[in-house]
């Protein structure tokens, strides 16, 4: 709720006098410390043009609708043919490859091949960590593939990606490159601006936003 709040620019004071509530009441119901009755929920996703599930972090989506993989766009010429077996590959691999897609033009405002290069090789260091622990599990599989020995390719790889990480948040925080904070002014963003501005990759975001959270909070 009060993401929606803030998304249609209404303080508190006002989104509580439009649906009929005391400030206090409403807060409570924002930080989760009272819960709403059905009629109210229904109220508030009627006044915010969503759906019941999206108020109750049941769906990504504001429609409230479910997300098939025949509805996610994809975005190359490669059929999932190697997939007919199971729908949940094809899937996650779409919502990646899109979600990628936003993260890739998102980087384009900045116009910074520095800050481009590290969030490059941050994705890649991740991808070639995960192809290893794979193409590891079977011993009989050569390591002369890889020219990093397998004792030290991980701690290697984590320290590289923490370093990656700080070298980014250096980036995005120097308020001496004019040009990095006329871009950061540009990012300003809300759900209704993601499915705007990218019309077709923005559910995959969404759903691949809910998925990861539910897997960093063992939900």
């Amino acid at each position: 709720m009060t993401l929606l709040r803030k998304e249609s620019g209404l303080s508190q004071k006002e989104a509580a006098q439009q649906l009929g509530v005391s400030q206090a009441l409403l807060s409570h119901y924002e930080h989760g410390t009272r819960e709403c009755r059905l009629p109210f929920l229904v109220k508030v996703a009627s006044f915010y043009g969503v759906s019941c599930d999206f108020l109750l972090g049941v769906s990504p989506e504001r429609t409230g609708s479910t997300l098939y993989v025949e509805n996610i766009p994809e975005n190359e010429n490669i059929t999932d043919s190697k997939y007919k077996g199971s729908v949940l590959p094809a899937l996650n691999k779409r919502l990646i490859i899109n979600s990628l897609n936003i993260i890739f033009e998102l980087l384009q405002l900045f116009e910074d091949k520095s800050l481009t290069t590290e969030v490059s090789h941050y994705l890649m260091i991740t991808v070639y960590k995960v192809f290893r622990i794979i193409f590891s599990a079977n011993p009989t599989n050569s390591q002369q593939v890889f020219s990093v020995p397998e004792m030290v390719y991980m701690r290697y790889s984590d320290a590289e990606i923490a370093y990656i990480e700080s070298r980014i948040e250096i980036l995005l925080r120097d308020k001496n490159d004019d040009n990095i904070t006329r871009s950061i002014d540009k990012l300003k963003m809300s759900t209704i601006q993601l499915s705007s501005d990218y019309p077709l990759y923005a559910t995959s975001l969404m759903n691949l936003i809910q998925l990861a959270e539910k897997v960093i909070t063992h939900k």
